[in-house]
């Protein structure tokens, strides 16, 4: 009797389910449209993880590729990769609070998530580091060129300096204000100090690239009596990595300067553009350190001022050196083609050696300031 009275048999268990009566379905009152906050913030995210894990390759590929690097720059390297997986784990909490842990309470929407504060002054260090990196390039570049002892270059080499530097308290200003206050929507003061930082960090990002154009071209045209085929290759390769660089940092930050302008409140659009930012910087940097190897290549091409020398077939050296000697064909040598005048010829003939070490110097520099 008790199993019977606590379990309804096989034939009894239809009749008292149907019996039952179902409970009605209270549909929440409140619908809320995510999309213009937490859907863009999402989104924001999975940019900034797809980055993060880009990152994590080409540093990779750059410890692979380059142990001889200075420890100064290995440790540079690693300490962008630790900032940059702190600012994912941030930013990666910010949704968590509001859309788990609270799911359901309203007045968790218009709180403000920590993270999503401290989120910005972590990445502003990235962008920072790589900017100073950036900006000392170029004066490592300026130093071989003819504004050497410009004045004007070196001014504002100082205030883009500071400008870079000013991205960070300023950032920390905001987070320290907004947390007082326990909001980040609607709040005048703290926009304008968050504005302020990007735009700072536009004027460098436009400037960068700018100067380093220029000061590329003056090195193109600097010690023109040293300079190989392969130099000339060398700085175009390097001319079209920076301003692919340079100008992918400066227009996310002019984007996302118009998001915060035109959609801050309520909206997180400007997240998307935001939270990848730094990890744009990084990667931009790591491109730059890993494109060595490519900017550098053919070096076996070019060593002399001989300009192209195109050969029926490929003769020993013994014969080359004695056809540029004689200026005869030797009987059963192969014939050789010049493409510079008898000059140019003579000059290398003289001492090849004179002009070669100059011109691989001047590469070399080119090199090192990547």
């Amino acid at each position: 009797m008790f199993c019977s009275t606590s379990h309804p048999t096989t034939a009894e268990s239809p009749r008292h389910i149907m019996s039952t009566p179902i409970p009605t379905i209270i549909e929440n009152p409140i619908t809320l449209n995510l999309t213009p906050s937490y859907g863009a913030l999402l989104i924001a995210i999975y940019f900034s993880c797809v980055l993060w894990g880009v990152n994590v390759f080409q540093t990779y590929v750059y410890y692979w590729n380059y142990p001889g690097d200075s420890w100064t720059t290995k440790i540079l390297v690693a300490f962008l990769l630790i900032v940059d997986t702190a600012h994912k784990i941030l930013v990666t909490k910010v949704p968590w609070s509001t859309l788990i842990q609270n799911w359901g309470n309203v007045a968790a929407i218009q709180a403000a998530p920590v993270e999503a504060l401290h989120e910005a002054w972590v990445g502003s260090i990235i962008i920072l580091i790589v900017q100073l990196y950036y900006l000392r390039r170029i004066g490592k570049f300026a130093s071989h060129t003819r504004h050497a002892r410009s004045w004007w270059l070196w001014l504002a080499l100082a205030v883009l300096v500071g400008l870079a530097i000013l991205q960070v308290p300023m950032t920390v200003v905001y987070c320290i204000d907004s947390i007082s206050k326990n909001i980040i929507f609607n709040v005048p003061i703290n926009l304008r100090i968050k504005r302020t930082g990007l735009i700072a960090a536009a004027v460098v990002d436009v400037f960068i690239a700018v100067a380093m154009i220029l000061l590329l071209k003056d090195t193109d045209s600097a010690d023109g009596q040293f300079k190989s085929k392969r130099t000339s290759k060398t700085i175009r390769r390097l001319t079209v990595i920076i301003v692919n660089t340079g100008l992918v940092t400066a227009v996310v930050t002019i984007v996302a300067l118009i998001l915060d302008k035109t959609a801050s409140g309520t909206d997180f659009w400007t997240t998307i553009a935001q939270y990848p930012q730094c990890s744009i910087y990084f990667s931009t940097f790591l491109a730059n350190l890993n494109a060595r190897r490519y900017v550098g290549s053919d070096v076996g091409e070019g060593l002399s001022n001989i300009g192209d020398i195109h050969f029926a077939s490929s003769p020993s050296v013994s014969q080359r050196n004695g056809d540029l000697e004689t200026g005869l064909g030797v009987p059963g040598s192969r014939h050789i083609v010049l493409n510079q005048a008898d000059s140019d010829v003579s000059r290398s003939e003289e001492d090849p050696e004179k002009y070669e070490e100059p011109m691989q110097t001047f590469e070399s520099e080119v090199l090192k300031n990547i």
